[in-house]
């Protein structure tokens, strides 16, 4: 009989089955975030597949569903119990009389805060529609950060920007009963391709038919003097970093795999270590040397009703650095150890201390 299996569990005592169920639910703390991976296609945000009976052995591809919804997966479809359980740890149903609250009093879902104790728990939920079950598990676009892969088969265009960026909390054919949410955080995850045009034109990027071109398109929200209404990330799953800020308290996002930390853009060294590759930080400065006053003009002019009627001597304008705009995460156990003195003639050409890996 496989490990995974067990029969004789639906003949234990009920209160023994609950006590299980609620083991298994896992508690979120206060540095805690997820990261969710969804197609963007003509349809809107559709949920990659689940691949419940595959390894990341049997699938590495990027096709396998990495989301951390799928976390809880299991207890949103084991059984009936199961998902009674975990919408009570969700207070689920709680949600759902906060919605209807909404629509009857005629206001927005996320005016209503939670009652209850603080946590994921007070978050605004959405869910993800997995499949044609009734039930669907939750995503938090208020503190979640969204990965968004691309349907290669749909052009990337201007009308494209802002399209299917809403996660409901109700799956209804009845938008206002959705009460949509946009995410707050949306992200793109980095590979070399976004390596391949040495001139890296900021322009010449929005109209290509790629990720990187999204990413280009959603860049010019980060343009405005005003605050952006969302944070826009980098995700390089392969970039070593450094850690320069140990006193600073860390929030830890999370898909199904890997666990994340954000880091400043300098904490990042260009090597990734296989001698070819290079990291998102090293595309990041290519990209802002190459368009840094196209860029900075765009800034300048963000708020002008004319284009040209902007002051010269425009301080915040000449000192912005996109940067501090758009944001990027690594993998946690990435991290390395700067070089020192001692072994800098050794360790600078890789771009980081290799002395304990001898």
């Amino acid at each position: 009989m496989p490990f995974s299996t067990f029969h004789p569990f639906s003949r234990l005592p009920f209160e023994l089955r609950q006590q299980i169920w609620e083991e298994a639910c896992l508690p979120s703390g206060p540095l805690e975030r997820g990261i969710q991976y969804l197609f963007l296609t003509a349809d809107g945000l559709v949920a990659s597949p689940r691949n419940w009976s595959q390894t990341s052995k049997q699938d590495p591809s990027d096709l396998r569903n990495k989301s951390a919804y799928l976390i809880d997966g299991g207890l949103w479809n084991a059984c009936k119990e199961s998902r009674q359980v975990i919408e009570k740890h969700k207070n689920f149903e709680e949600w759902v009389h906060l919605r209807n609250q909404a629509i009857d009093e005629d206001e927005s879902f996320n005016s209503y805060k939670a009652g209850w104790d603080s946590g994921t728990s007070a978050i605004h939920p959405a869910t993800i529609e997995d499949g044609t079950e009734d039930w669907h598990m939750l995503t938090y676009p208020g503190q979640d950060i969204f990965c968004y892969k691309l349907d290669a088969t749909m052009p990337v265009t201007e009308e494209i920007k802002d399209m299917g960026l809403y996660t409901p909390f109700i799956r209804n054919s009845d938008w206002y009963s959705c009460q949509p949410q946009p995410p707050d955080n949306i992200a793109f995850e980095f590979d070399q391709r976004w390596m391949e045009d040495s001139k890296m034109w900021y322009h010449y990027m929005q109209e290509e038919q790629s990720v990187r071109g999204y990413w280009a398109l959603l860049l010019e929200e980060q343009l405005n003097r005003n605050e952006p209404r969302r944070t826009l990330w980098i995700i390089d799953k392969n970039a070593k970093w450094f850690e320069r800020s140990p006193e600073r308290d860390t929030i830890i996002y999370r898909d199904y795999d890997e666990d994340y930390v954000e880091v400043d853009w300098d904490d990042v060294p260009d090597s990734t270590g296989d001698g070819a590759s290079l990291s998102a930080s090293a595309f990041f400065d290519r990209f802002w040397t190459a368009n840094y006053l196209d860029l900075r003009g765009i800034f300048r002019y963000s708020t002008s009703y004319y284009l040209h009627c902007g002051y010269e001597s425009d301080e915040e304008a000449q000192t912005f650095e996109l940067k501090s705009r758009v944001k990027l995460l690594v993998r946690r156990d990435n991290q390395v150890k700067e070089p020192t003195w001692e072994c800098w003639d050794k360790c600078n050409q890789q771009g980081w201390c290799i002395c304990q890996d001898r």
